[in-house]
């Protein structure tokens, strides 16, 4: 049974799961996992380099380690493939061969960066904010040690002119704390 998972493109070990039973008899066997990129038909990871290759694998079919009664895993090391990203996908191709009969499903890794923005919306509530008048004006969100600038905005007023300071107007906010 084909499934999709959201995976942390941080993650250090994203599990490759597969369960594997016959007929209320778990089969004997030694279940692989190749890796395709999703965004191809014939670009599979090699487990010797963590390289995506479209031919001269040293190991494209990885064995995965029973973990009990039918259950096998292969940790996948994202963060050691390079070139992969948020918004990119993996399929998880298994197979298992068991006397002249092979079974195979996959699985779908839609890989995400949670953390990322998480932290940035953690940032915009409790960080240092300033706004500096000007034509046009700037809004500053400051890092973490409320001294390096994270981001800034170009700000205008209603008819698209500068913007001037007032006094008893915000336009300061100190870190929260």
């Amino acid at each position: 049974m084909s499934m999709s998972l959201l995976v942390e493109v941080t993650n250090a070990a994203a599990p490759l799961d597969v369960t594997i039973v016959k007929e209320g008899a778990v089969l004997g066997g030694s279940p692989t996992v190749a890796v395709r990129d999703g965004a191809t038909t014939n670009s599979y990871l090699d487990w010797s380099d963590l390289n995506f290759k479209t031919s001269g694998w040293t190991l494209k079919y990885a064995g995965l380690v029973e973990v009990e009664r039918g259950h096998y895993q292969r940790l996948l090391d994202l963060s050691s493939i390079p070139g992969i990203a948020a918004g990119d996908a993996l399929i998880a191709e298994f197979a298992i061969a068991d006397g002249g009969h092979t079974w195979t499903d996959h699985d779908v890794l839609l890989l995400t960066n949670t953390g990322g923005n998480t932290d940035l919306l953690r940032k915009m509530i409790t960080n240092r904010f300033e706004e500096t008048p000007g034509n046009p004006g700037t809004i500053t969100l400051f890092d973490d040690d409320s001294m390096t600038p994270l981001l800034s905005w170009q700000i205008r007023d209603a008819a698209g002119g500068g913007v001037v300071s007032n006094v008893g107007a915000p336009a300061r906010r100190t870190k929260a704390t």
